[in-house]
């Protein structure tokens, strides 16, 4: 028999819920819910090695693809949706599937996540030019994402398991990252701790990796995609701030450079090869900055 999960475990901290006034419950809840921050810590070594896999698999101009079910698939399409217009990462880089198919992101698809070989099916047909493989389960136990790391493993794809379960089955997962976030505020509901810890992890692994490819300098966003107004204006501001310059000088040059933030900084400061010296230094804003 298959040990109990322990985000479907009774959690001890909130068995008289209903009976709290809503003050109460609120502060209940954001207690509990702290947990999904700090268990990151524990598994830094685990998020770390993701880090760097996902970095590589960018490097090599390879495809990252989440898959999960339920929630954990609707985290796995969030995250490679974000990362376009954060990162400028091109949509055949990041990609993601839910089990049951585009439907099921706006509702539930019962049954969908109890088929391994739907998993397997289901990666098989988006495992063109796949680097790594990056699967989300509350229980780390559903079928349809065990038969996807299976498959993935048959085809030499590298694997990551995002799971709040530590005796989740990892046979096909190169890296495993425990989430230890407990039994649920709600027993059972998956879509409260886990979900949110899960969501953290992946924004850490993502985050972290594009840092790593040179996306980010300092703490700004230097490669946003400035495809509405509102991101045009950020991009103006990062220009603003990198150089001391003001508004309407960076507005000039991220007209000129059609608001790449890079390019509009290196033309700042009259690097007029600004393309090359990116190319050169793999978007390293810092070291083409202080090339001679």
């Amino acid at each position: 028999m298959q040990k109990l999960s322990e985000t479907e475990k009774i959690n001890k901290n909130t068995a008289s819920l209903s009976t709290l006034t809503l003050d109460k419950q609120i502060d209940l809840m954001n207690e509990e819910n702290l947990r999904s921050v700090l268990c990151l810590k524990k598994a830094k070594k685990s998020l770390k090695q993701a880090i760097v896999l996902v970095a590589k698999t960018y490097q090599e101009y390879k495809t990252t693809l989440f898959m999960g079910a339920g929630t954990s698939g609707r985290l796995g399409i969030l995250e490679a949706a974000e990362l376009p217009p954060t990162f400028s990462t091109l949509p055949q880089e990041f990609k993601a599937i839910i089990a049951g198919g585009n439907g099921a992101v706006f509702k539930a698809v019962e049954g969908a996540e109890d088929s391994a070989d739907k998993g397997a099916k289901d990666f098989l047909k988006n495992s063109k030019n796949v680097g790594t493989l990056i699967t989300i389960a509350a229980s780390g136990n559903t079928p349809y994402i065990q038969g996807a790391l299976k498959a993935a493993k048959q085809k030499k794809v590298s694997t990551i398991l995002i799971t709040s379960n530590k005796t989740a089955a990892k046979e096909y997962a190169d890296i495993f990252i425990f989430l230890d976030s407990g039994a649920e505020f709600i027993s059972g509901s998956t879509r409260l701790k886990a979900a949110s810890a899960a969501k953290f992890a992946l924004n850490m692994i993502t985050t972290l990796a594009m840092t790593k490819c040179n996306k980010v300098y300092k703490n700004y966003m230097v490669d946003v995609k400035a495809t509405n107004t509102k991101l045009k204006a950020r991009a103006v501001r990062l220009i603003s701030l990198i150089l001391n310059i003001s508004q309407e000088k960076a507005e000039v040059l991220a007209k000129q450079t059609k608001y790449k933030v890079k390019e509009a900084v290196l033309l700042g400061k009259s690097k007029k090869n600004y393309k090359t010296l990116l190319k050169k230094y793999k978007g390293n804003l810092e070291v083409a900055l202080n090339e001679k």
